[in-house]
């Protein structure tokens, strides 16, 4: 687990936004593991995929509810297995 985060911990930054395999994904397991608030306001660029695909977990869903739950709080969190 120690060596995961450290590989993410350094290359957390990818093209992608989304859920899976992008850059809020890697920013929500970062910040669980950390407890450290990372994320701070930037441009976003969505890649072809990402802005035809919905999709919660590969599409622009899931790089909403990350947007939503950064203002809203009390959102649940889709990550947690409760």
């Amino acid at each position: 687990m120690s060596r995961a985060l450290e590989k993410l911990e350094q290359y957390w930054k990818r093209d992608s936004w989304s859920l899976c395999h992008g850059i809020y994904g890697n920013l929500m397991i970062l910040e669980r593991a950390t407890g450290a608030e990372l994320w701070s306001r930037s441009e976003i660029s969505l890649l072809l995929q990402e802005k035809i695909n919905p999709g919660l977990i590969n599409g622009y869903g899931g790089i909403l509810y990350f947007l939503l739950k950064r203002e809203n709080h009390t959102l649940p969190d889709i990550l947690e297995l409760d």
